[in-house]
């Protein structure tokens, strides 16, 4: 204990338990003879002369890391001006789709107070059924609208 400048056995045990948990000791305990028999021990030194090999494997290691960072670094580049466009494009289509309704809620409107049945371009259409389903137009307004005189089918 005195060459590992251990102070008691606890220190000692704690020392080889840390050991074993790195995966640096592989040992059993032999209860009857009061030992640890190690089967097995990962060496960390190396010679004066390894210097050199180590120190070129990190820095392979290194320019490694570094190319993927610059490819992370691309990659997330490329992935926030896609989301950038994506944005910019659903507004546009938000945009057209809000005028065309628009449109179409001014035609049919016209058409109403003309007492005209209604003829809409297929593009109107969508809008207006479309609208329909998520702007509180209801069956009798829908039916009105189509068939000119709200005399539709019930």
């Amino acid at each position: 204990m005195s060459l590992l400048d251990l102070a008691d056995v606890r220190d000692l045990e704690d020392l080889v338990l840390t050991c074993i948990y790195n995966n640096l000791l592989s040992c059993r305990l032999d209860n009857k003879q009061q030992q640890l028999i190690v089967e097995s021990v990962a060496s960390r030194d190396f010679k004066v002369e390894d210097a050199g090999k180590l120190f070129e494997q990190l820095h392979k290691w290194l320019a490694h890391v570094e190319k993927v960072e610059k490819m992370v670094e691309t990659k997330m580049k490329d992935v926030s001006t896609r989301i950038e466009a994506s944005v910019v494009h659903r507004k546009k289509v938000s945009e057209k789709a809000d005028a065309i309704q628009a449109e179409a809620i001014v035609e049919v409107e016209a058409q109403r107070k003309a007492r005209r049945p209604v003829a809409m371009n297929p593009s109107m259409m969508a809008a207006m059924l479309g609208m329909m389903s998520g702007g509180g137009y209801g069956q009798e307004d829908y039916e009105q609208s189509h068939h000119g005189q709200g005399h539709g089918h019930h």
